[in-house]
C-alpha cells in the first residue's frame, strides 16, 4: 500500500492499481481498463473520495501521474470477477432488456452498474441507467431516484448527468418503501419511452429486515427481466424461489472499499453542495409550500414546477412574519415540499459561501 501526492504508478502485465483518493489520474504510457472500460495514453481521468477504482494492465507496461492525495496498491489480479465477464450473455441479445443490480451495502453494485454499461455501449450508442439509491446516489442529488441515459464509456456514474430525477424526500427507501418503488419505476419508464437500448437499475443496499421484500416489489413493479444479486449463489436461488425474474449470483469483487456512516454522511453533504452550486437565498411564497415537517433550519427542500423536480434548497430561517427564508437551486418552481431529512452542515457551508460571495 502506498499514499502520497503527486506520485507515479506504474503496472507490468496483469497488473491492477486499486486506487482511492482525490484528484486526477494522467496515462502517460500503456492501455488500462476500469471496470469494462479501455483508456489508452492520454487520457486523463477525475477520482472522487468515496470509491477505489480497480486500474488494470492486461497486456503492456504502464505509467500513470497521478495528482492529488491517494492511496494505492499494486496487485497481480484480474479485479473483474469470473460471474462478472459472463453476464453479458444473460441480456445482451434482448430488446430493451430491463436489468435491476441488488446487493448489501457496499457490495459493489455501481461498479458492476457500470461495468455492465460500459461492455454494452459496444453494441448500443443509447442505454439508461436509474440510480434508485436515495441515500448515496451517483446521478442525482440525494433524497431522489434519478436517471441518465449513456451515450459514452465512464467509471463512475457520477459523470452521467441526469435526465430526470423524482424526489421521494428521505434518504433511506425503509422510511417510505411503495413511494421509492414508484419513483425507480417512473424514472425506468421515462428513460424506456426515450429510446434506450438497455436498462440498467442500480438500488440501495437495503436487504435485511425487510428489504428483501421490498425488492421483490420493485421486481415486480418495473417488470424486471433480469436480477443479479451481489451475493452467494444458494442466496440467489432462494430469491429465485420468491420471483417470476431470472436472478443469477455475482460475486462480490475483493476492491470494494468499506464506507462507514461518517464517510458516507460527509460523500452525501458533498453531493448536495455539488447539486446547489450556485444557489441563492431567496423568500420563499407560503402559498406554494406543502409537506409534513415544520421548515426549520437546515430542513432539506424540492423545487417543483408542474410536478416535476427543478431543483433542491435547504432552508435558513423562518423570520418573526413567518416567511421562510432558503437557499435555492435555479429554475422556476410553483410548488416546494418540504422534507424529513435536515442537513445543518449543508446550511452552515452555503452561510459561509454567501458570506465569501455576497453579490451573487
Amino acid at each position: 500500500m502506498s499514499s502520497g501526492k503527486n506520485a507515479t504508478i506504474t503496472l507490468n502485465p496483469g497488473d491492477c492499481a486499486l486506487i482511492s483518493g482525490h484528484g486526477h489520474l494522467v496515462l502517460e504510457e500503456g492501455s488500462v481498463e476500469i471496470l469494462g472500460a479501455m483508456f489508452d495514453s492520454g487520457s486523463a481521468l477525475r477520482i472522487r473520495p468515496g470509491k477505489r477504482f480497480p486500474v488494470y494492465s492486461s497486456d503492456g507496461h504502464v505509467s500513470i501521474n497521478t495528482t492529488g492525495t491517494f492511496a494505492t496498491e499494486v496487485a497481480r489480479d484480474d479485479p473483474i470477477p469470473d460471474s462478472w465477464r459472463k453476464l453479458p450473455d444473460s441480456f445482451l441479445t434482448e430488446t430493451a432488456p430491463k436489468v435491476v443490480v441488488l446487493g448489501a451495502t457496499d457490495s459493489g453494485k455501481s461498479a458492476l452498474v457500470t461495468y455492465l454499461a460500459n461492455l454494452s455501449l459496444n453494441f448500443s450508442n443509447k442505454l439508461g441507467v436509474v440510480d434508485g439509491d436515495p441515500g448515496q446516489g451517483d446521478i442525482g442529488p440525494p433524497t431522489c431516484v434519478s436517471g441518465a441515459i449513456m451515450k459514452q464509456k465512464l467509471i463512475d456514474l457520477r459523470e452521467a448527468p441526469a435526465s430526470v430525477s423524482r424526489f421521494v424526500g428521505v434518504t433511506s427507501p425503509s422510511a417510505c418503501p411503495t413511494d421509492c418503488v414508484n419513483a425507480i419505476s417512473y424514472v425506468a419508464r421515462q428513460l424506456l419511452e426515450a429510446g434506450v437500448d438497455y436498462l440498467f437499475i442500480n438500488t440501495d443496499g437495503w436487504i435485511e429486515n425487510g428489504g428483501i421484500e421490498h425488492k421483490l416489489l420493485l421486481l415486480k413493479a418495473i417488470g424486471a427481466d433480469l436480477a443479479i444479486l451481489l451475493s452467494s449463489s444458494d442466496q440467489a436461488e432462494a430469491l429465485q424461489r420468491l420471483t417470476s425474474s431470472k436472478v443469477v449470483h455475482a460475486q462480490i469483487p475483493k476492491y470494494v472499499l468499506a464506507r462507514n456512516s461518517s464517510i458516507r454522511y460527509r460523500m452525501r453533504v458533498s453531493n448536495l453542495l455539488r447539486h446547489l452550486r450556485g444557489a441563492r437565498r431567496l423568500a420563499l411564497n407560503p402559498d406554494l409550500m406543502s409537506g409534513q415537517e415544520k421548515c426549520k433550519p437546515g430542513t432539506l427542500i424540492a423545487l417543483m414546477n408542474k410536478g416535476d423536480l427543478k431543483s433542491l434548497g435547504v432552508v435558513d430561517i423562518t423570520d418573526v412574519t413567518g416567511k421562510v427564508w432558503a437557499y435555492c437551486g435555479t429554475g422556476s418552481f410553483d410548488e416546494v415540499i418540504s422534507s424529513a431529512v435536515s442537513v445543518p452542515e449543508v446550511l452552515e457551508r452555503l452561510r459561509a459561501r454567501e458570506l465569501h460571495n455576497p453579490t451573487r
